[in-house]
């Protein structure tokens, strides 16, 4: 989700990126970077954070030359909070956001990056994964996925794209099943 910042703006630098069940990080540097420039950075990672999930819980640290500031709040308020802490900054500097997005246990999980998701899966222990897993899991554990078009997985663990509701969801898998009987 993020991730686009690295081809929005070419003088930003991805310097991290790990998406686990609890939780999705990026950080993502820019040198040499003005204020103003800082700014449109700022605007476009709120742009972004408007589109998350309600149910997960976001921070953004701003860290310009050494200076940092966290900021919770997606909206105006946080919005305004970055405007003022990069304002008062006067010469062109480092720029590094640190977007930290917490996600409950939940049934529903949101993945904001399946090839971080993946990475995360295959260098997990397998006994790590079914614990955590199991702090999840009631009737089936759905996976809402950013970067997924179409319904995948079994009756007890799908993986959904974003945005689609439970009702969706039993629509699909009604029609899946019928056609494959």
């Amino acid at each position: 989700m993020f991730e686009s910042l690295k081809t929005s703006f070419s003088d930003v630098e991805l310097i991290e990126l790990q998406e686990r069940l609890d939780e999705y990080r990026i950080v993502i540097r820019s040198s040499l970077c003005s204020p103003s420039r800082a700014l449109e950075h700022t605007d476009e990672i709120f742009n972004l954070a408007e589109k998350l999930s309600p149910r997960d819980r976001y921070e953004l640290e701003i860290d310009f030359d050494g200076d940092a500031s966290a900021i919770t709040n997606v909206g105006a308020v946080g919005r305004g909070l970055a405007r003022e802490h990069i304002e008062e900054c006067i010469d062109p500097g480092t720029a590094t956001y640190t977007i930290t997005i917490r996600k409950p246990k939940d049934s529903c999980v949101s993945i904001y990056s399946l090839e971080a998701f993946a990475t995360y899966l295959r260098s997990e222990s397998v006994s790590l994964l079914f614990s955590a897993l199991s702090t999840r899991f009631s009737d089936r554990l759905l996976f809402e996925c950013k970067d997924l078009d179409n319904v995948a997985g079994s009756q007890t663990i799908q993986f959904i794209p974003w945005g689609k509701g439970p009702e969706d969801i039993e629509a699909s898998y009604a029609h899946f099943w019928c056609m494959s009987d």
